[in-house]
């Protein structure tokens, strides 16, 4: 059955509304959501796995303060940032496909990767101030979007989105 999840805060401060949501085999649930611009011009993702009677991970992420146990930061470029989707690889590592906007310009693609403690991964990622994200490198086309990331059968990412009105398919 069904268990009412512990959100009397909300996912985060903001109480961000949830974007993508996967169960693990075990029960427990992971759910990510866009958060409110925590520190001036820098946007943040939140993360959190709940466990199958509803209560809140205190085994993921760090947290932002006292009360937000299996809560996960993940910091996404400047501006307005959206989680696209999320998956699951086989050692229980979140991973996410998202967009942000930088800096007034257009939609840019990101993909993100937590351990299965929730710590950013430092081995994925091309962002020394954003550890377990890669963010779109220039030149990419405008309003580049991940909407979908998954693991592949030998470990690697697949990602897909859009670029305009073209494909994209990043590994």
């Amino acid at each position: 059955g069904y268990k009412e999840l512990n959100t009397a805060a909300g996912i985060g401060p903001s109480g961000a509304v949830y974007e993508a949501m996967r169960f693990m085999p075990d029960g427990r649930l992971v759910i990510a959501a866009p958060g409110p611009t925590v520190q001036i011009g820098n946007n943040h993702l939140y993360v959190r796995r709940y466990l199958p009677d509803g209560s809140p991970d205190a085994s993921f992420g760090g947290g932002l303060t006292a009360g937000d146990e299996g809560l996960q930061l993940v910091g996404l470029g400047f501006g307005d940032a959206d989680v696209m989707g999320i998956d699951l690889a086989a050692d229980g590592s979140v991973v996410g496909a998202a967009r942000y906007t930088g800096a007034g310009g257009p939609h840019r693609a990101a993909a993100f990767r937590l351990e299965p403690d929730g710590d950013p991964d430092p081995s994925f990622g091309n962002n020394a101030q954003a550890p377990g994200v890669v963010e779109a490198s220039y030149p990419v086309p405008i309003n580049a979007v991940l909407r979908a990331v998954t693991e592949t059968l030998d470990g690697k990412l697949l990602a897909v989105g859009t670029s305009d009105s073209s494909l994209l398919v990043a590994r």
